[in-house]
């Protein structure tokens, strides 16, 4: 009976010691979540067009660490031909917040199109291969996130550190504050008057195709201009006029 009584013991104080060891990595793992991990986790690039508005890219992270992290750049690393090039997605002029356990989608400004050094455009549908994405979170410490299990993280922070890189251009075709697609040729601007006599003007943007022309807003509930041919803003002007009745002085084109 006694060596019974002492056997459960020792097994007790087993069970506790493997519990306390237990305790202590949950609370220093817990730790290192909290204090000293910056675990960030890719979840995926996106690509988004518009017909008149241009492309845009984005990515989206994971903050799996207990603790926010803040961003002030995002970018592509990407090898193509042995040489890297870099595509920024982002840059902050105050840090983006990702709280812990937060998914964030993050999205590149809209563009016209992105230009290779050889003069191509660029292709965004093997934009994942050997390609790694570079946070700047604002300290020495970059973080280097893989879209796949191979990607060339190593080679790429390298590459970085050293300034080895090449840049993609990325070009904007912009008419005030918007970003246009680079089909759109023409923009027309027609004066409004209401009913108080108060004067405006509406910005609609054009896109000549082969038998009509494209509107992003309607002209008199029409989104579209029947016309082919050779196109001309003094041609646009006097088809306007003919087809909704309204007046030349009323009518501002111009081409882009």
């Amino acid at each position: 009976m006694f060596f019974i009584i002492k056997f459960w013991k020792e097994i007790s104080n087993i069970i506790s010691f493997l519990a306390n060891i237990c305790v202590l990595v949950i609370t220093v793992y817990t730790l290192y979540l909290t204090a000293f991990c910056r675990k960030l986790r890719f979840i995926t690039i996106g690509f988004s067009m518009t017909q008149f508005f241009g492309e845009s890219m984005s990515i989206s992270i994971a903050n799996k660490s207990l603790h926010a992290i803040s961003i002030t750049e995002i970018f592509i690393m990407k090898k193509k031909d042995g040489q890297f090039y870099r595509i920024t997605i982002k840059k902050f002029e105050d840090p983006l917040i990702i709280n812990p356990w937060q998914i964030s989608n993050i999205k590149m400004d809209a563009y016209t199109y992105i230009l290779e050094e050889s003069g191509e455009r660029f292709d965004h549908s093997d934009i994942h291969m050997n390609s790694v994405i570079g946070i700047n979170t604002g300290t020495e410490n970059m973080i280097w996130l893989k879209p796949y299990k191979k990607a060339p993280r190593m080679q790429a922070e390298r590459a970085y550190k050293k300034r080895d890189y090449k840049e993609f251009v990325v070009i904007r075709k912009s008419y005030g504050d918007k970003t246009l697609s680079e089909s759109v040729k023409y923009v027309i601007s027609l004066k409004n008057t209401d009913i108080n006599g108060n004067m405006s003007w509406e910005t609609i943007f054009a896109i000549p195709l082969e038998k009509s022309i494209l509107l992003n807003k309607t002209i008199c509930g029409y989104n579209a201009i029947n016309y082919s041919g050779k196109t001309s803003c003094g041609k646009l002007k006097k088809i306007i006029c003919k087809q909704f009745g309204i007046d030349s002085d009323a009518i501002f084109i111009e081409k882009i």
